[in-house]
Protein backbone atom coordinates (compact mmCIF):
# COMPACT_ATOMS: atom_id res chain seq x y z
CA UNK A 1 0.00 0.00 0.00
CA UNK A 2 1.59 3.28 -1.04
CA UNK A 3 0.93 6.47 0.84
CA UNK A 4 -0.14 9.76 -0.62
CA UNK A 5 1.83 12.55 0.99
CA UNK A 6 0.01 15.47 2.61
CA UNK A 7 0.58 18.01 -0.18
CA UNK A 8 -0.70 15.64 -2.86
CA UNK A 9 -3.54 14.64 -0.57
CA UNK A 10 -4.80 18.20 -0.20
CA UNK A 11 -4.35 18.90 -3.91
CA UNK A 12 -6.48 15.84 -4.58
CA UNK A 13 -9.16 17.11 -2.21
CA UNK A 14 -9.29 20.41 -4.12
CA UNK A 15 -10.12 18.49 -7.30
CA UNK A 16 -12.81 16.29 -5.79
CA UNK A 17 -15.19 15.12 -7.11
CA UNK A 18 -13.82 16.10 -10.55
CA UNK A 19 -10.99 14.43 -12.47
CA UNK A 20 -9.43 12.54 -9.62
CA UNK A 21 -8.26 9.03 -8.88
CA UNK A 22 -10.07 9.15 -5.53
CA UNK A 23 -11.59 5.69 -5.99
CA UNK A 24 -8.07 4.22 -6.05
CA UNK A 25 -6.62 6.00 -3.01
CA UNK A 26 -6.07 3.45 -0.24
CA UNK A 27 -3.72 5.22 2.21
CA UNK A 28 -2.75 8.76 3.15
CA UNK A 29 -0.33 10.32 5.60
CA UNK A 30 -1.26 13.84 6.66
CA UNK A 31 0.79 13.89 9.86
CA UNK A 32 2.42 16.95 11.37
CA UNK A 33 0.75 19.50 9.08
CA UNK A 34 -0.97 21.68 11.69
CA UNK A 35 -4.39 20.46 10.54
CA UNK A 36 -7.15 21.74 12.78
CA UNK A 37 -10.14 20.67 10.72
CA UNK A 38 -10.52 17.82 8.28
CA UNK A 39 -12.25 18.78 5.02
CA UNK A 40 -15.76 17.48 4.30
CA UNK A 41 -14.52 16.34 0.89
CA UNK A 42 -13.04 13.29 2.59
CA UNK A 43 -16.42 11.70 1.84
CA UNK A 44 -15.29 11.23 -1.76
CA UNK A 45 -12.39 8.97 -0.72
CA UNK A 46 -14.56 5.88 -0.63
CA UNK A 47 -11.67 3.37 -0.81
CA UNK A 48 -9.43 4.90 1.86
CA UNK A 49 -8.32 2.13 4.22
CA UNK A 50 -5.45 3.71 6.14
CA UNK A 51 -5.16 7.28 7.38
CA UNK A 52 -2.32 8.66 9.46
CA UNK A 53 -3.30 12.05 10.81
CA UNK A 54 -1.08 12.23 13.88
CA UNK A 55 0.70 15.29 15.29
CA UNK A 56 -1.96 17.81 14.25
CA UNK A 57 -4.37 20.00 16.21
CA UNK A 58 -7.65 18.36 15.23
CA UNK A 59 -10.65 18.68 17.51
CA UNK A 60 -13.47 17.22 15.39
CA UNK A 61 -13.46 13.83 13.69
CA UNK A 62 -16.91 14.18 12.09
CA UNK A 63 -15.56 14.19 8.48
CA UNK A 64 -14.13 10.70 9.13
CA UNK A 65 -17.55 9.24 9.94
CA UNK A 66 -18.32 8.60 6.25
CA UNK A 67 -15.11 6.64 5.59
CA UNK A 68 -16.66 3.24 6.31
CA UNK A 69 -13.85 1.37 4.51
CA UNK A 70 -11.24 2.78 6.92
CA UNK A 71 -9.47 -0.04 8.77
CA UNK A 72 -6.38 1.71 10.23
CA UNK A 73 -6.50 5.15 11.82
CA UNK A 74 -3.70 6.98 13.61
CA UNK A 75 -4.92 10.19 15.22
CA UNK A 76 -2.31 10.19 17.97
CA UNK A 77 -0.76 13.40 19.27
CA UNK A 78 -3.75 15.60 18.56
CA UNK A 79 -3.69 17.28 21.98
CA UNK A 80 -7.10 18.96 21.67
CA UNK A 81 -8.94 15.84 20.56
CA UNK A 82 -11.47 14.76 23.18
CA UNK A 83 -14.37 13.05 21.36
CA UNK A 84 -14.41 9.73 19.49
CA UNK A 85 -18.19 9.55 18.96
CA UNK A 86 -17.92 10.46 15.23
CA UNK A 87 -16.02 7.18 14.71
CA UNK A 88 -19.06 5.05 15.64
CA UNK A 89 -20.02 4.31 11.96
CA UNK A 90 -16.54 2.93 11.15
CA UNK A 91 -17.49 -0.74 11.43
CA UNK A 92 -14.35 -1.88 9.53
CA UNK A 93 -11.91 -0.03 11.79
CA UNK A 94 -9.54 -2.65 13.19
CA UNK A 95 -6.58 -0.55 14.39
CA UNK A 96 -6.69 2.85 16.05
CA UNK A 97 -4.03 4.91 17.79
CA UNK A 98 -5.33 7.62 20.10
CA UNK A 99 -2.16 8.02 22.15
CA UNK A 100 -1.33 11.50 23.45
CA UNK A 101 -4.86 12.83 23.00
CA UNK A 102 -7.23 14.19 25.60
CA UNK A 103 -10.09 11.79 24.99
CA UNK A 104 -12.23 11.57 28.08
CA UNK A 105 -14.30 8.60 26.97
CA UNK A 106 -14.13 5.69 24.56
CA UNK A 107 -17.73 6.31 23.47
CA UNK A 108 -17.90 5.88 19.73
CA UNK A 109 -15.57 2.91 19.56
CA UNK A 110 -18.39 0.52 20.46
CA UNK A 111 -19.57 0.82 16.85
CA UNK A 112 -16.18 -0.34 15.57
CA UNK A 113 -17.01 -4.05 15.57
CA UNK A 114 -13.76 -5.05 13.86
CA UNK A 115 -11.52 -3.28 16.37
CA UNK A 116 -8.62 -5.55 17.34
CA UNK A 117 -5.87 -3.08 18.30
CA UNK A 118 -6.23 0.04 20.42
CA UNK A 119 -3.24 2.18 21.35
CA UNK A 120 -3.88 4.75 24.05
CA UNK A 121 -0.64 5.68 25.75
CA UNK A 122 -0.66 8.98 27.67
CA UNK A 123 -4.32 9.79 27.27
CA UNK A 124 -6.27 12.02 29.63
CA UNK A 125 -6.51 10.90 33.25
CA UNK A 126 -10.29 10.26 33.53
CA UNK A 127 -10.26 7.83 30.60
CA UNK A 128 -7.73 5.56 32.25
CA UNK A 129 -10.28 4.37 34.73
CA UNK A 130 -12.90 1.67 34.28
CA UNK A 131 -13.75 2.26 30.60
CA UNK A 132 -10.16 1.61 29.53
CA UNK A 133 -9.93 -1.54 31.58
CA UNK A 134 -13.21 -2.74 30.08
CA UNK A 135 -12.07 -1.91 26.51
CA UNK A 136 -8.80 -3.78 26.96
CA UNK A 137 -10.68 -6.73 28.49
CA UNK A 138 -13.06 -6.85 25.50
CA UNK A 139 -10.20 -6.76 23.00
CA UNK A 140 -8.37 -9.54 24.83
CA UNK A 141 -11.54 -11.60 24.99
CA UNK A 142 -12.14 -11.07 21.26
CA UNK A 143 -8.55 -12.03 20.46
CA UNK A 144 -8.79 -15.21 22.54
CA UNK A 145 -12.11 -16.14 20.93
CA UNK A 146 -10.62 -15.69 17.43
CA UNK A 147 -7.58 -17.80 18.27
CA UNK A 148 -9.85 -20.64 19.38
CA UNK A 149 -11.68 -20.56 16.03
CA UNK A 150 -8.50 -21.36 14.11
CA UNK A 151 -7.37 -24.34 16.15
Amino acid sequence: MTFLDAISFFKLLLLLPYDSPSEQLRAANISDKGIARLPAKLAFLKSLKKLIASKNVMTDLTPLSVLVTLSHLDISSNPALIDLVPLRPLVNLSVINISNCKVSSLRGLEGCRSLSALSLIHISEPTRLLSISYAVFCLKKKKNKNSLKYR
